[in-house]
């Protein structure tokens, strides 16, 4: 089993390529030199500095963010859901809420969700190299162990292809000014899961997105709290009777954040050395 966390503790290389003088007479008809090309690892290291985090540098904080969901449904009715994700570090536990009823999914050592009769089940087969990817993404986990290749760099943004350890492919799309990220794309060439961000503010010193659009749903952030005093319980799965359902190889899976159909111990400490969410 390999370690998330461990494999991404080392640090980041942030070095400039270094290009050698040239000893050559340049005349006015000489071609210009070539750009340099990015190195994945250099891009993850300007994403970084822009955050203001990551989950190897020791910065990252739990944090909990409100959110209000808007799509429009059948006969060109608007819909809305409302939502928060508790986070530290790879665990998180996610809940939307509409009209009454609740859909809850999360990371807290295994990946889970629950159903429509209020059940917990693991999330196993085909869904968990998707789940495992999206855990990266939002636990800003880039680093080494993600294989990361440059699949095309322009003016305005740098693409960088990861594929963790029992993870799905993902396109990351960095904006070359900002090195924030503008969009990701989970199984490019296959599901094309695509989310858009937008509205960039920075609060208690790190950079969030306040908008992100998943193919017809947009995702609104009402609340951002940085370092929130989360406990065990909060990223703990719901208890319920009986013991957990694990989920076929051919159930579907829904959106990220799927609109629904000793608890005082502090959990830093997640956030410092979290379990792996690679392997699991």
């Amino acid at each position: 089993m390999r370690s998330l966390y461990a494999a991404l503790a080392a640090t980041l290389s942030a070095g400039l390529i270094l290009l050698a003088p040239s000893t050559a007479t340049v005349s006015a008809a000489a071609p210009a030199p070539a750009a340099a090309v990015p190195d994945p690892l250099q891009i993850f290291a300007r994403h970084e500095a822009a955050v203001g985090y990551s989950l190897s540098d020791g910065k990252a904080k739990p944090f909990v963010e409100r959110f209000t969901e808007s799509w429009t449904g059948g006969h060109g009715a608007k819909r809305t859901a409302t939502g928060v994700v508790d986070v530290a570090g790879a665990y998180y536990r996610l809940a939307v809420t509409q009209h009454g009823s609740r859909y809850e999914k999360g990371f807290d050592g295994g990946f889970w969700r629950t159903l429509g009769n209020g059940n917990v089940v693991d999330i196993l087969g085909f869904d968990r190299p998707f789940q495992v990817t999206e855990g990266v993404i939002r636990a800003e986990a880039y680093g080494p162990a993600l294989r990361p290749r440059l699949v095309k760099t322009t003016a305005t943004e740098d693409v960088v292809r990861i594929h963790p350890p029992s993870g799905s492919p993902a396109d990351i799309f960095f904006n070359a000014k900002t090195a924030l990220i503008d969009e990701t794309v989970i199984e490019p060439g296959g599901d094309d899961d695509v989310t858009t961000y937008a509205g960039y503010r920075r609060i208690d010193g790190v950079m969030v997105p306040t908008t992100e659009t998943e193919g017809t749903v947009t995702t609104t952030v009402t609340s951002f709290a940085w370092n929130a005093p989360l406990t065990d319980a909060d990223l703990r799965r719901p208890s319920q009777p009986g013991s957990s359902t694990r989920i076929p190889a051919s159930s579907r899976r829904g959106s990220r954040r799927a609109s629904p159909a000793s608890a005082a111990r502090r959990v830093r400490r997640w956030a410092i050395s979290p379990r792996s969410i690679l392997g699991r």
